[in-house]
């Protein structure tokens, strides 16, 4: 009985530390993403500055 109980609290604890390492994990990974973006965003709105003053010309 002891040995069930002591595995059960162990496994639970294994399954909290995993949750937290997934969450940091994801959170890393949407600001990775995040910053991804906004440098294709830059170099998109560079490329209608570009136009735009190709145009006015």
């Amino acid at each position: 009985m002891f040995m069930t109980d002591y595995l059960s609290v162990v496994i639970v604890y294994l399954l909290v530390v995993l949750f937290f390492i997934s969450f940091g994990l994801f959170i890393r990974r949407l600001l990775k993403n995040h910053e991804i973006k906004m440098e294709q965003l830059r170099r998109i709105e560079e490329k209608l500055d570009k136009i735009l003053v190709n145009q006015e010309k």
